[in-house]
């Protein structure tokens, strides 16, 4: 496949947020000097274990708390200024750049890699909202803007072959001829491009690795291909051609407000009402949660309206966050 070799020259791998991490050797063993420091070493490793493996870890892979604070600022809340404004929240989420939202979807879908045995609740809850047509929709998108900006660049002349542009691969320059080549020159299809040729190309590959549903198995290719072609040809950044998708605003609305509305309720202790209007238990709001959560899956603006609807509209309830930032 046309740049498959390339793997993390451009992209360092980071490491997810979940789960401890140690030094070891290269047969894997932890590499101690003394009695000490290996009775040392054993004793923190447990004490990992028991935390990466107990409620706590579990709590934040699916709270999430630093969530609610984001969300508050994005919706316009500060002390002062009781009042979440949805509009506000889907403005600030599409002037993302498409920097940021690579960035927003590669942690979640290396989260989903890494989580997806150890944790299948934390799993199935986050692939609610980041599953395959987020992802499908975020690339194509984003291939396509970058075509658009590619021909709309002002070409060169000054070859034999006909108008041309430049795009830059890993510091190496590209020449995309704007049509053919011109029939008496050296340049055909054999040794060049045109620009549609080139992005056809390029679609053909992100096509063949877009076509499989297992997230998991997507995110094991995604480095040596999507992220070489369709986020780093010419790194066209800023690309005004780029609109953020409303899959996109789904699963970040989606993500948030299921996040925030756990947090609110597990952590704060924050409850609401029924559609009879009787408050209900924590455990009464956790369920709901995940029953309107499962409801809106497909529509996660929905979730944050009805997140707004039974929290974020109550001033106690801002006043409690607000308190506490």
């Amino acid at each position: 496949m046309i740049f498959s070799k390339i793997l993390e020259f451009i992209f360092g791998r980071r490491r997810d947020d979940y789960g401890p991490s140690g030094w070891v050797s290269a047969d894997g063993s932890v590499e101690n000097t003394t009695q000490s420091s290996e009775r040392n070493t054993k004793e923190i490793d447990n004490l990992c274990n028991e935390v990466a493996e107990g409620d706590y870890i579990a709590n934040l892979r699916i709270g999430r708390s630093w969530i609610l604070p984001q969300m508050l600022e994005m919706g316009g809340v500060r002390k002062g200024h009781l009042h979440f404004d949805i509009k506000k929240y889907e403005n600030a989420v599409r002037n993302l750049t498409a920097a940021k939202q690579e960035k927003i979807l590669m942690r979640n879908l290396d989260a989903l890699k890494i989580i997806r045995d150890s944790d299948p609740e934390g799993f199935e809850a986050r692939f609610r909202w980041w599953n395959m047509d987020v992802v499908r929709m975020q690339y194509r998108t984003r291939l396509a803007a970058n075509k658009k900006k590619v021909l709309n660049m002002k070409p060169f002349t000054n070859c034999t072959g006909g108008p041309y542009v430049k795009v830059y691969f890993m510091n190496t320059p590209y020449l995309l001829f704007v049509n053919e080549p011109y029939a008496n020159s050296k340049w055909n299809s054999t040794n060049s491009y045109t620009i549609d040729s080139f992005f056809k190309i390029l679609q053909e590959e992100l096509d063949f690795i877009l076509k499989d549903d297992d997230i998991c198995e997507f995110t094991s290719q995604l480095w040596t291909s999507i992220m070489c072609q369709s986020a780093s040809i010419a790194r066209l950044e800023p690309n005004p051609y780029f609109k953020t998708t409303d899959e996109f605003v789904s699963a970040f609305a989606g993500d948030g407000a299921y996040s925030a509305m756990r947090t609110m309720v597990k952590f704060w202790n924050l409850t609401y009402t029924d559609v009879m209007g009787r408050m209900m238990s924590r455990e009464e709001c956790l369920a709901d949660i995940e029953t309107m959560a499962e409801q809106y899956k497909d529509n996660g603006m929905k979730l944050l309206e009805y997140c707004v609807e039974k929290l974020l509209s109550r001033e106690d309830v801002l006043k409690l966050l607000t308190s506490k930032r």
